[in-house]
């Protein structure tokens, strides 16, 4: 027999009839219509090559080889729900690597906490987080499986790809307390200002530079960087300005966060993972820590909700 031309509902079917020996309450055990049940018992019995219940006048009785399906096809189904049903190890008990990328201030911010989290909650995950390289390619690497975990501004996402947002995030300028464009924040002084800009993947222009060029914006390159977490301080010594997101600035007194003298959209940033990771106790409970982490740095104001 073809096991790939059974349907495991018939063997249901089968348990219900074997059990109750009549077509009607077979039907009420497993909710099924009596019509339904009625033609699952004659593909039954076809499927056995035997009547399955026999009528003796006003009851039914099984067929000798029912007889004998009556233990093996329990003990069958028990297993099938001892497999379907299994119970998942827990997170506290798992021994497993999950992978995550971040942007380097990102990780700076959440790994100390997220590794006194693991020590409570999952002693025995290792994670292990993957250098930034670029959104782009960060995306591909979740589709690819090459990474489990991406915490990053929220894009649209391909196929298969799910997201769930974290926190939001607007971009300020800084200087040095002393900078004169302190004095007055204009587009023209911000024009005539050298900039440190952050290319975190090596690439020019960057997406802030892209967003204020179709502004007719460009920024006169005093140095660019590989990582946000130099930009304050270079920032604090020197006259080179920055831009970057406000959580960066924040708890700093030798830089001075002012208001950009143009429009430069916010992100709300996230954590994005695959479906095939939906069942994975290790990722999705890293996962989950992530979250709650983040919610309790916005309810201490350290990070803003989203919108």
């Amino acid at each position: 027999m073809n096991l790939r031309s059974i349907d495991l509902n018939l063997l249901v079917v089968l348990q219900a009839l074997l059990a109750e020996r009549h077509v009607s309450k077979a039907a009420k055990r497993i909710n099924l219509s009596q019509p339904a049940l009625s033609n699952a018992l004659e593909r039954l019995r076809v499927l056995f090559d035997d009547p399955i219940l026999i009528r003796h006048g006003n009851r039914f009785a099984l067929s000798q080889k029912a007889e004998r399906l009556v233990g093996p096809l329990n003990e069958v189904l028990a297993g099938v729900e001892a497999v379907v049903g299994l119970t998942p190890q827990p997170l506290s008990e798992i021994r497993q690597t999950v992978t995550l990328t971040s942007g380097d201030y990102a990780l700076a911010g959440l790994l100390p906490d997220l590794w006194q989290w693991l020590k409570v909650n999952a002693p025995n995950l290792s994670v292990h987080a993957k250098p930034w390289p670029g959104p782009d390619i960060a995306l591909r690497m979740v589709v690819e499986g090459t990474c489990d975990l991406l915490v990053a501004p929220l894009e649209p996402l391909p196929a298969k790809l799910h997201s769930l947002r974290l926190s939001r995030s607007d971009f300020v300028g800084i200087a040095r307390p002393d900078h004169p464009i302190l004095e007055r924040s204009s587009l023209a002084a911000f024009r005539a200002s050298r900039h440190v800009i952050v290319s975190s993947d090596g690439l020019f222009p960057s997406r802030i530079d892209l967003a204020l060029r179709r502004q007719g914006i460009a920024r006169d390159i005093g140095m660019l960087v590989p990582s946000h977490m130099l930009v304050a301080g270079i920032v604090a010594n020197s006259d080179l300005l920055g831009v970057v997101p406000d959580g960066l600035a924040e708890r700093r007194t030798d830089i001075v966060k002012f208001q950009l003298p143009f429009e430069l959209p916010g992100f709300d940033a996230g954590i994005v993972w695959h479906e095939r990771s939906a069942r994975d106790v290790a990722i999705t409970g890293l996962r989950d820590g992530i979250k709650e982490l983040v919610d309790m740095a916005i309810a201490a104001g350290y990070l803003r909700p989203c919108d």
